[in-house]
């Protein structure tokens, strides 16, 4: 998730697009991440709080 969709707390700029397009094309997706500190709402909140 960390430098694909967000790097810090700031959303990489075209994340945001390429997750409407999967959105608008009903594809199926999911949002991986190799860091074992947070959980799966721990990362949901913060995808949301940043966009």
């Amino acid at each position: 998730m960390d430098g694909v969709l967000v790097r810090g707390r700031t959303v990489i700029p075209e994340a945001p697009k390429f997750i409407q397009r999967l959105k608008d094309r009903e594809a199926k997706f999911l949002v991986l991440t190799n860091n074992p500190l947070y959980t799966p709402g721990d990362l949901s909140h913060r995808l949301k709080t940043i966009g």
